[in-house]
């Protein structure tokens, strides 16, 4: 008895089943390709957008501040203080 004549048999099932998918998918891309990129458009109403928009000016440029009047100053060194009475001022300033 020998158990040559049971062993299990292999199908191409799963080769069947991707060769199927890449044929399907070909099979689409050619009706694609040839069909001009589908099924077609449908005919509707012709639509025409104007946009024109009125022209607008544009703004000039800002305008500058008046300067500030100066006066003009005395040339010369500024007079000292009159000296601050009751103050000692024998101690230097710690």
């Amino acid at each position: 008895m020998s158990d040559s004549n049971n062993a299990p048999r292999r199908g191409n099932a799963g080769l069947a089943f991707i060769f199927g998918g890449i044929l399907a998918g070909l099979a689409i891309i050619v009706f694609v390709v040839f069909s001009n990129g589908g099924f077609g458009t449908p005919d509707g109403p012709q639509v025409s957008v104007d946009i024109d928009l009125p022209r607008m000016e544009r703004p000039g440029p800002p305008k500058m501040p008046t300067r500030p009047q100066v006066v003009p100053l005395e040339p010369g060194l500024p007079e000292p203080a009159p000296p601050v009475s009751g103050v000692n001022r024998s101690h230097p300033v710690r």
